[in-house]
């Protein structure tokens, strides 16, 4: 695991290799899913940049439409503000399954195996501490919800793999043309 890069996704390569022999296989499986998580992102600005929403859009609007609000909106112009709201985050999740495949494509992924490992272990990221992971959403929904050992080493040798090849596809797409 030295050769990927990443600081923080090979620390969360190294907690799910210890995970795997504390026999906490779940664990293990989110924590190599968090490392391949971080390195996608990294991906994700590369191609896209950073992303175009400003959040606190939404944070408006949810204020608005809490009962902390403005205490003079109706009850349907707070049911508009909720509409509105959902069918942005709806575009956005949209805008967010689709640079998924595209960076799949983009970097070369087997887009197959990559499915398959998503339907199997989802999504994690770390917590803004970056020391724990949350379960996120994302475009294949997890079939599984408890893992065995296979499930775990599969995952941890697909994490390390797709990492390494993501860092080594970034530094290639980031050389001058004139350098080959």
């Amino acid at each position: 695991m030295r050769e990927i890069q990443n600081d923080l996704a090979r620390g969360f390569l190294i907690r799910a290799s210890n995970a795997i022999q504390q026999e906490d296989y779940t664990k293990a499986v989110s924590y190599a899913t968090t490392a391949l998580d971080i390195v996608f992102m990294k991906a994700s600005e590369f191609f896209f940049g950073q992303f175009p929403f400003k959040f606190d859009t939404f944070q408006k609007l949810n204020q608005i439409n809490s009962t902390k609000g403005i205490s003079g909106v109706s009850s349907e112009l707070k049911e508009g503000i909720k509409a509105l709201k959902d069918g942005v985050q709806h575009s956005v999740d949209r805008i967010q399954e689709l640079e998924e495949i595209t960076i799949c494509y983009g970097l070369g992924i087997n887009i197959e195996q990559y499915v398959r490992y998503r339907k199997m272990a989802g999504y994690f990221a770390p917590t803004a501490v970056g020391d724990e992971v949350y379960q996120k959403s994302g475009l294949f929904s997890r079939s599984k919800f408890s893992f065995d050992k296979k499930d775990a080493e599969v995952s941890l040798n697909y994490c390390a793999k797709t990492i390494i090849n993501i860092e080594e596809t970034l530094q290639r797409l980031n050389k001058p043309l004139s350098e080959e």
